[in-house]
C-alpha cells in the first residue's frame, strides 16, 4: 500500500542471482584476484484499483521492469614493490514501463520507454608510506556511460498520440538520443597515526554520478496539456562532486570515539524541480516536475563513538 501516492502495488518481484570466485596468487605482480557477477530482475506493478476502493476515474496499472546485469574483477597487484588494489567493472541496466487502461488494454503511456544503461569503470588505488606513522592514499577512477532509449518514438495512442520524444521536446526543447559520457574521479588522502590508537586525516576527492532511468527519461504525462506530468531530461549532466573532509578515529580496548566533516561543491547537481520557464524549461506548469542541473554546496559533519560495557 503506498499512502498518499495515486496507487498501490499488488505484485513487486525481485530475483537476485550471484556468483564469485576469489583466488589468492604467487605471482610477483598479481597477488589475489577475485570475479564477481550478479543478475538482479524485477518486475513491478501498481494500480489504483485492487487494493483500495476505486474512485478513480479510470482504471490505470503499470507493468515495470528493470533487470540489471553486473560483473566485477578485482585484483591486489604489485607494481615496483607498491601495492596497488585495482577493480574493472561492468554493468547493464534495461527499464521498461507501460501504462495501460484495465479495461481496454489500451497503451496510455510509456513511463520508461526502454531505457538501456552500459556502464563501464576501472579504479585504482595504492598508499604511499611517507613516513613510519603518515601515509598517502591515492586513488582514481573512470567511467563509461552510454545510454539508449530503445522506445522513445513509440506512440502512446490514450495520451494523445504523444511519443516520450514529443513529452520531451515540449519540456526541454530536445528529444531523447544515444548518450555517451565519459566521467573521472580521483582520491587524496593523508593519514596520520597521531599515537597507537588515533589516526587523523584528511581528503581531497572528486567523483561522478551519472543520472539515473527516472531523471534522463521518465515520460510521465499527465493532466491537461501536462499540466501534472513527471519528465526526465534526457540531456541532463552527470553530478560532480568536489569534496574536502577532515576527521579523527580513536580505537580503544572498550571504546571508540570518532569525527568528520566535509564541505562539498556540486557541479551540475541533478535537481527535481518544478516547471517554471526556468533556463532550458519550456513550459510553466507549478505541478509538473522536471529535472535540471544547478550547482549546488554541501557540508555536513558525522560523530560517532562506541562502548563496551560488559565482556558481553
Amino acid at each position: 500500500l503506498f499512502p498518499g501516492a495515486g496507487m498501490d502495488s499488488p505484485l513487486s518481484k525481485g530475483q537476485t542471482f550471484k556468483a564469485a570466485l576469489e583466488r589468492d596468487l604467487d605471482g610477483k605482480v598479481f597477488q589475489s584476484v577475485k570475479l564477481s557477477t550478479y543478475a538482479s530482475l524485477v518486475d513491478h506493478i501498481m494500480d489504483n484499483f485492487s487494493l483500495r476502493p476505486f474512485t478513480a476515474a479510470t482504471p490505470l496499472r503499470v507493468d515495470s521492469q528493470s533487470d540489471t546485469y553486473g560483473a566485477k574483477l578485482e585484483s591486489d597487484l604489485m607494481l615496483s614493490d607498491q601495492p596497488v588494489e585495482a577493480a574493472l567493472e561492468w554493468r547493464r541496466n534495461n527499464r521498461n514501463a507501460d501504462r495501460i487502461v484495465n479495461t481496454t488494454g489500451a497503451l496510455q503511456s510509456l513511463l520508461w520507454p526502454d531505457i538501456t544503461m552500459n556502464e563501464a569503470s576501472f579504479a585504482g588505488e595504492t598508499a604511499y608510506d611517507l613516513s613510519d606513522k603518515s601515509r598517502l592514499v591515492v586513488g582514481g577512477r573512470y567511467d563509461y556511460v552510454h545510454v539508449d532509449y530503445g522506445r522513445a518514438n513509440d506512440a502512446a495512442p490514450a495520451a494523445g498520440n504523444r511519443t516520450p520524444n514529443d513529452i520531451y521536446t515540449q519540456f526541454y526543447g530536445h528529444g531523447a538520443s544515444s548518450q555517451t559520457e565519459h566521467n573521472l574521479g580521483a582520491l587524496l588522502r593523508l593519514e596520520h597515526d597521531y599515537d597507537e590508537s588515533t589516526l587523523l586525516y584528511s581528503g581531497l576527492s572528486r567523483s561522478v554520478r551519472t543520472a539515473d532511468a527516472t531523471e534522463r527519461g521518465l515520460a510521465n504525462f499527465m493532466g491537461a496539456g501536462g499540466a501534472t506530468s513527471w519528465v526526465g531530461n534526457p540531456n541532463i549532466d552527470p553530478e560532480k562532486h568536489h569534496q574536502l573532509d577532515m576527521g579523527f578515529d580513536i580505537t580503544k580496548p572498550v571504546w571508540s570515539f570518532g569525527g568528520s566533516a566535509y564541505a562539498n561543491y556540486v557541479e551540475d547537481y541533478i535537481l527535481r524541480d518544478s516547471a517554471r520557464s526556468q533556463p532550458g524549461i519550456l513550459v510553466n506548469f507549478p505541478n509538473a516536475d522536471i529535472y535540471r542541473n544547478i550547482d549546488a554546496f554541501l557540508a555536513g559533519f558525522e560523530i560517532r563513538g562506541s562502548w563496551q560495557f560488559n565482556p558481553d
